[in-house]
């Protein structure tokens, strides 16, 4: 009766365990299925919106090409006077002028594969054309009308068709005389719709079509040639506007459309138009099903594969502990577990896995052990550095009663210097906070040079322009006491004519702008890192690469100092700091 409860409850530990593990795999492979799918359709629109965008944006800058080559077109047209003087040659017919003019175009225009016909008319509606007359119609008065009205070029608001039923854009200007500057007529330049969009046509993606529609809707190029020159009248560009796909209704289908304004510089001289590249909804859902598709496929073989591997992990694993089991059995009385690995024969997993635990146990007490010693040294250390430190009051206190000694006895210049020893000390440590006042800089400057004028008498002037209204803006501190130390050391002192350090401080946007100029040695900026170095190590200041990063550190990679000199000419330090409120 014991056996068979043994045995069932072997059977309940290994069906727990499979169970937990299997319901555990399955549903992590439903979330990370479910995940994949939809991170998957978001790619596909994210990579197709990308893409089309992109695409898009390179018809943009086709199209800015070939504008631009039409306006060259025409501008070389204009420099070549033969048009007029063919046109103002009366000594020969309307027709030898039609067919010299004729000649010259063709022969001008043979490199310019998007331009179909150029038609130049005059004042007096005499017209003369590279194409064959009954090809193509002739401009009407509301486009003459429309040029007249426009100081640069112009394009048709709609397209015109040849007899074939081939679309053309008309793209005109003032026919000018540039020798005289007289407007001679009319230079009108058609140029074929369908290479517009042919342009594109590598750039599209399977099942999609574009067109070029201008402004009111009318559609100017397109990859169906019939529906060039119709009027999208239910359109609406603000509907569609952005860098995402949208989801229209188009002719009784859903639609992805991609929509993109040409640019500033062809909507400045008039091309008001838009591409708009559409996709039928059912196309991309085809893709995303079939991703769905097999993603599931994937997950279910992935979650059959891990149950499968579950229920072969769990056998391996408890075979071992029923053996560990076994043995534990066979123990005395009384003996600790510990002492399993030490005379157990069965040299398994578990054998290792006991005489780890031995290994790790006798290791933590050492560290216990180590880790007591080692407080107890810190405390000793603590309480060493307790009694070495210096309480701030006392040596205010002490500071104070050595000016009022030096009242007492009228030592004027020992009270000046232990006054400002004593300020510099109070305005450096500040209560131990990092930010202190514009004013409470400068105080802190202007101990420290009494100090030193003390030390040094008659060898520096210091001047200070700063704005009143910033004396209040808080600041790094000892930002800029350690530039003026470092002018002062390394820049006036030892000048035969007295020094001169001055001080700038503004305010600009966002910023708090200081300048610290001095009239002494300069150096050259190359050798920043070994004053900076020498600054460090004899003075125990600050250097100026120091400073430098703890204002970056402090306010971000766009603040700091930057440095100009100059050797016998001084040196200029900037400050660049963030203006911000009190931390």
């Amino acid at each position: 009766m014991l056996k068979k409860k043994l045995i069932l409850k072997k059977g309940s530990l290994y069906n727990s365990f499979f169970r937990i593990t299997a319901i555990t795999l399955m549903v992590v492979t439903i979330i990370i299925s479910a995940v994949m799918n939809f991170y998957s359709n978001r790619i596909i629109y994210s990579d197709l919106t990308a893409y089309l965008y992109s695409a898009q944006s390179e018809l943009c800058q086709s199209m800015d090409l070939v504008i631009n080559d039409v306006n060259m077109a025409s501008v070389r047209l204009l420099s070549r006077q033969v048009y007029n003087q063919i046109i103002n040659d009366d000594s020969i017919t309307y027709e030898e002028k039609q067919r010299r003019i004729k000649e010259q175009l063709l022969s001008q225009m043979k490199e310019y594969d998007n331009i179909a016909d150029v038609v130049i008319i005059t004042k007096e509606g005499k017209s003369y054309r590279m194409a064959d007359d009954e090809n193509l119609s002739l401009p009407d008065k509301n486009f003459l009308d429309k040029i007249d009205d426009s100081g640069k070029i112009t394009y048709s608001d709609g397209v015109v068709k040849d007899k074939n039923g081939q679309a053309y854009i008309m793209i005109g200007r003032k026919f000018r005389n540039l020798d005289t500057g007289r407007i001679n007529g009319y230079l009108v330049t058609y140029v074929k719709s369908n290479n517009l969009i042919k342009i594109y046509n590598h750039l599209l993606v399977n099942n999609s079509f574009s067109m070029i529609v201008n402004s009111e809707g009318k559609i100017m190029s397109s990859m169906d040639s019939d529906s060039i020159g119709e009027t999208i009248y239910d359109y609406k560009f603000s509907s569609i506007m952005g860098k995402n796909l949208n989801h229209i209704d188009f002719k009784g289908e859903k639609m992805v459309v991609a929509n993109t304004s040409f640019d500033k510089q062809l909507k400045d001289i008039g091309f008001n138009w838009y591409i708009l590249t559409y996709i039928k909804e059912e196309n991309i859902d085809i893709i995303t099903k079939q991703i769905s598709y097999n993603v599931w496929i994937i997950s279910t073989v992935s979650a059959v594969i891990a149950i499968a591997l579950s229920f072969l992990t769990v056998a391996y694993i408890l075979k071992p502990l029923r053996r560990l089991q076994a043995a534990m059995k066979g123990f005395k009385g009384g003996k600790q577990s510990i002492g399993i690995a030490k005379e157990t024969k069965i040299h398994d997993e578990f054998f290792e896995l006991e005489k780890a635990y031995v290994d790790m146990v006798e290791r933590i007490d050492e560290l216990i052990i180590k880790n007591n010693e080692e407080k107890e040294k810190q405390r000793e250390l603590e309480l060493a550095a307790m009694q070495a430190q210096i309480n701030p009051h006392f040596l205010y206190n002490t500071l104070d009663t050595i000016v009022w000694m030096a009242k007492i006895k009228k030592e004027p210049d020992i009270e000046k210097i232990t006054m400002a020893l004593s300020r510099f000390f109070r305005m450096s440590l500040h209560k131990g906070e990092k930010y202190i006042t514009i004013s409470e800089e400068i105080s802190l400057i202007q101990s420290f040079v009494v100090i030193e004028q003390m030390r040094f008498p008659n060898e520096l002037q210091i001047l200070y322009n700063i704005p009143d209204d910033i004396l209040d803006e808080y600041i790094l501190k000892l930002t800029i006491q350690p530039i003026v130390e470092n002018a002062l050391k390394h820049g006036v002192r030892g000048k035969k004519e007295n020094g001169k350090i001055e001080i700038n401080g503004m305010k600009y946007d966002d910023m708090l702008i200081f300048e610290v100029i001095d009239n002494g040695k300069g150096f050259d900026p190359k050798m920043l890192d070994e004053f900076d170095n020498l600054d460090k190590s004899k003075s125990g200041g600050y250097g100026l690469k120091n400073v430098d990063e703890r204002i970056k550190l402090e306010y971000g990679s766009k603040y700091g100092i930057s440095i100009l000199s100059q050797p016998n000419k001084g040196t200029t330090v900037i400050i660049k700091l963030a203006r911000r409120e009190k931390q």
